[in-house]
């Protein structure tokens, strides 16, 4: 059995608060707590960006079709793959078909999907639907003559924007309490019972220890040198009697102190 902790001379922890060095700022980013959630965050990012370039781009596309679209009759020819009637009070899946000018056939668009419109009437197979064609390609087609409200087409983004706000505000705090803990913690010796990798920390093992009776878990750095079961290692923990948070302490350990401006 090796032993990773530093050799000191007290028991428990330092009588000052400790320094907030370059080390322990880098080290907090890398915790298993902050990276979890960053990733929650920056993946919601991702997901608004896109669900929001779509939305961007389908209403542009909508009020482009409106603006330069050709007026045409459609004909529903089937509804739900029937000869039927129904509402429009949700969408309907139709076959629709119309005369484009200068062809000599009628068009017939298979699966098309009819938007729900609550205000608008029943149809029926045979019935007579105004649209408008896009000129260059009559497979794009709309029955809506006003286009959609924006609020609406970008209300997924719109809703999910505070969401993502309030994970990078965990993020923050979450990083806050871990720097806190290296400032104000307890210094105490630990015996490592795991030790493994984690696709969120590249470069660090996660390592699981017991202190205090409970078994709890902080990132490893690889450049700390090897780490297995059975080894003791020095870990900050936020309560001596009933740790709940630790970090490992050489992890956070640094000679340059992070200098923090005041204003003059």
């Amino acid at each position: 059995m090796t032993s990773n902790a530093p050799d000191t001379t007290s028991a428990t922890t330092s009588a000052t608060r400790r320094p907030l060095t370059a080390a322990a700022v880098r080290q907090s980013w890398r915790e298993l707590p902050v990276r979890t959630w960053a990733a929650l965050t920056v993946g919601l990012v991702l997901v608004i960006c896109a669900i929001g370039v779509r939305g961007l781009t389908t209403g542009r596309a909508d009020r482009q079709l409106l603006a330069q679209g050709l007026r045409l009759d459609g004909k529903i020819d089937v509804i739900a793959g029937a000869r039927t009637n129904a509402s429009r009070s949700v969408q309907r899946e139709i076959t629709l078909s119309f005369q484009m000018p200068g062809e000599p056939e009628r068009r017939v668009l298979e699966k098309q999907i009819l938007e729900a419109e609550a205000s608008a009437p029943p149809i029926s197979w045979g019935d007579t639907l105004p649209i408008l064609v896009d000129r260059k390609d009559p497979r794009k087609w709309t029955s809506r003559l006003d286009p959609a409200s924006w609020i609406v087409v970008m209300a997924v983004p719109l809703l999910l924007t505070p969401l993502a706000m309030l994970f990078a505000l965990i993020t923050r705090a979450t990083r806050n309490r871990l720097l806190k803990l290296h400032a104000d913690g307890v210094l105490r010796p630990a015996k490592v019972s795991e030790a493994h990798r984690s696709p969120l920390l590249p470069g660090q093992k996660v390592v699981k220890f017991a202190v205090g009776g409970k078994t709890l878990a902080a990132a490893y750095p690889d450049a700390l040198g090897a780490i297995a079961a059975e080894d003791m290692i020095e870990v900050i923990v936020n309560d001596e009697a009933k740790p709940s948070r630790a970090i490992v302490a050489r992890a956070y350990e640094g000679t340059s102190k992070v200098q923090i401006p005041t204003a003059e």
